[in-house]
């Protein structure tokens, strides 16, 4: 699948490039001055969405540089810098969606948080917000733009994500990959709000939202630190200070998946980098260093999540 760069010299310059390939993915990524089109064939299927684009824009939280994946729908793109303006505002309609898991990939000599996308935690927010998710496809730019709080709120949530365990990869992709899903699907489920003429959150509601978001966070850390040892989640829901049942109802409506589905992908993550990295003799040592006892249900779930056994990555291209 060819991929293609195109550079252009201002933001307008590359929005009018953007224009007519509704069909292709497109990557935007600014590098100071100069502005990267990235693009291939492809199409994608969900939330009453045949194709859409996926933009990358680099949020500069707090000195550090943060290159993120989005996936807006229908169309329209936007680069935010680093005092919040819209340096590149959509054009066409479009929403920012959300993410269900995340990884680093080297781009360029920088790291990228590749965050993928999950219809049903959208869907999920939008449910509560009483919101149709069939709302027709037109949008409003100017909800983008006036989304100020939303962008915020954005901030505020990474930089949670970026306090502790900066030190240790995989605590920190989750922790990230948790409040960036949370912040996106909050953003974007605002912004379909204000499209079908409601208040989208009210201050009671977001202040609420604000400490699920610290418990989710707490879950979360318990979890990554302990993908090698068997975990019970009433144990995980005194660590987080919440009830078991609330603790299941954190990850499926803002997550979109329990508890035991979060441990399992964070463990199928380590195993995979552990492959990679070569540091294991074995895939049966990477599995167990992963946490896993059936080495069956492991190979079955990795293959299902990477598209391939455990051996052929332990074994690398070739």
């Amino acid at each position: 699948m060819s991929i293609q760069d195109v550079d252009y010299r201002s933001p307008d310059e590359a929005m009018e490039g953007l224009q007519g390939r509704t069909s292709r993915v497109v990557r935007v990524t600014a590098e100071s001055r100069r502005f990267r089109l990235r693009y291939r064939s492809t199409a994608f299927s969900g939330v009453h969405v045949s194709r859409t684009w996926e933009t990358k824009a680099c949020f500069d939280i707090f000195g550090l540089a943060v290159p993120v994946l989005f996936f807006p729908l229908q169309g329209g793109t936007t680069l935010v810098t680093s005092s919040g303006r819209h340096d590149m505002a959509p054009r066409s309609d479009g929403c920012f969606t959300v993410a269900e898991d995340a990884q680093f990939m080297p781009t360029d000599g920088y790291s990228e948080l590749v965050l993928r996308l999950d219809p049903a935690l959208l869907q999920s927010h939008l449910r509560l917000m009483e919101v149709d998710d069939r709302l027709p496809d037109a949008l409003r730019a100017a909800a983008l733009r006036d989304d100020l709080p939303g962008l915020r709120r954005l901030r505020e949530t990474a930089a949670e994500a970026l306090e502790p365990d900066r030190a240790e990869p995989a605590a920190f992709r989750a922790r990230f990959a948790a409040s960036m899903a949370e912040a996106l699907s909050l953003r974007a489920a605002a912004i379909l709000a204000r499209a079908a003429g409601r208040e989208p959150v009210a201050p009671a509601a977001e202040a609420q939202g604000l400490g699920a978001h610290r418990a989710l966070n707490r879950a979360v850390d318990y979890l990554v630190a302990r993908l090698d040892e068997p975990v019970r989640l009433a144990e995980v829901a005194a660590a987080s200070g919440v009830s078991l049942r609330r603790l299941q109802e954190l990850f499926r409506h803002r997550l979109s998946c329990s508890p035991g589905e979060f441990l399992r992908r964070q463990r199928l993550a380590r195993a995979h980098d552990l492959l990679r990295s070569g540091h294991v003799g074995s895939v049966t040592e990477a599995a167990m260093a992963s946490g896993f006892s059936h080495f069956g249900k492991f190979s079955a779930w990795y293959r299902q999540r990477y598209g391939e056994a455990p051996s052929s990555t332990l074994r690398g291209p070739g």
